[in-house]
């Protein structure tokens, strides 16, 4: 609207009154005329302190704003009053939202990682962020090499599982990964848990003869060094394909057995997940020999509880060689410099037979 000439432009503050020469008291803007000893008057009242707009700002957790004479770094609603040039206050709100960078504690679920699980299963706790968090998976070359697969996911709680599929055939070893946790927005980084992943050979690789062998079954791998372990400590001197606890001994039931296996194709070395044995009731006193499969020119271990007579036999059931021992204990015994397999048939003083195939390679 235009003004007359005469108009005086009045500002005051929103929520007052303005008083007119003539006293009257206004309390709205806008144009007002005023009679006064008969003269007119025309005043323009305008608020000096229109409301501003409120204020939206979203800030990382390390960082912080400055708003009414403070740095603010907390999710929040702030308040702030301000004075223009005509005294007058208004009110200016600051939204502040902090984002907090994603932070994630990962451990491994198992003590071991078998080759026959059918996946790999961490646990995570989320010490930051915001649900949802996205993840990816990323698997160095070898890890790659062994068809362990880049994956996907997204964390809804605070605490749970991330699986991993382990592929069919897995070749043992240790392999390594990175797991990126972010955020739709990315707005305040990612957080990048490094992983070391060892997958042990599964310990159905094992398998237990009475109750004082554990031995390793044959799998079509060849191996060039072994190392046993129990209840997670080496057993130095143990490093044959099977573990025999010599004399009357047994083995220690309900306690874990592992043995560390060096590959010769590649020279790599890998545990095996511990295997339990159990305690097998024997219902006669028996002879035991180990092992049954031997390089040319190797001697097996013979356990006899008493005197037997011993035959060697060709797989034609032709006799090679006979032995009498007249005392029970262990005993070194030569099948043959020959390949091929043959049976050692003990016969002890009470005459109980038992029979043994021995491969020589």
């Amino acid at each position: 609207m235009p003004q007359h000439p005469g108009t005086t432009t009045v500002y005051f503050c929103l929520g007052q009154s303005y008083v007119l020469p003539s006293g009257q008291r206004i309390w709205s803007d806008g144009i007002h005329l005023d009679t006064l000893n008969g003269v007119v008057s025309v005043f323009d009242l305008r608020y000096s302190n229109p409301r501003l707009p409120d204020i939206h700002e979203t800030i990382c957790s390390n960082e912080s704003i400055f708003f009414d004479g403070a740095y603010r770094s907390r999710t929040g609603r702030y308040f702030a009053r301000v004075s223009d040039d005509h005294y007058c206050d208004t009110i200016v709100v600051l939204y502040l939202t902090v984002i907090y960078a994603v932070k994630i504690e990962i451990s491994q679920e198992k003590s071991e990682i078998c080759a026959s699980d059918t996946e790999i299963r961490f646990r995570y706790k989320m010490l930051s962020g915001d649900i949802p968090i996205f993840y990816e998976i990323e698997f160095c070359a070898t890890g790659k090499d062994v068809n362990l697969r880049d994956t996907t996911g997204v964390i809804t709680s605070n605490e749970g599982v991330i699986e991993i599929d382990m592929p069919v055939d897995v070749l043992p070893g240790t392999y390594f990964a990175n797991i990126i946790f972010f955020q739709p927005n990315e707005l305040c980084g990612n957080d990048t848990v490094p992983l070391r992943i060892e997958i042990r050979y599964s310990s159905e690789i094992l398998v237990q003869k009475w109750n004082n062998v554990i031995a390793i079954r044959d799998k079509g791998v060849e191996f060039s060094d072994f190392l046993w372990h129990k209840n997670g400590e080496p057993l130095h001197g143990e490093t044959r394909p099977y573990l025999y606890m010599r004399g009357n001994a047994e083995l220690a039931f309900g306690i874990g057995y592992s043995v560390l296996l060096t590959r010769a194709s590649d020279g790599v070395s890998v545990l095996t997940c511990e295997y339990f044995p159990t305690w097998r009731p024997i219902p006669f006193a028996t002879a035991n020999l180990f092992p049954t499969v031997l390089q040319a020119n190797e001697t097996a271990t013979l356990s006899l509880p008493q005197s037997a007579d011993v035959f060697i036999y060709d797989i034609m059931g032709i006799r090679q060689s006979y032995m009498r021992i007249q005392d029970g204990g262990e005993h070194s015994l030569f099948v043959s410099n020959r390949s091929g397999y043959y049976i050692v048939r003990v016969l002890q003083g009470n005459r109980q037979q038992q029979n043994f195939r021995v491969l020589v390679r």
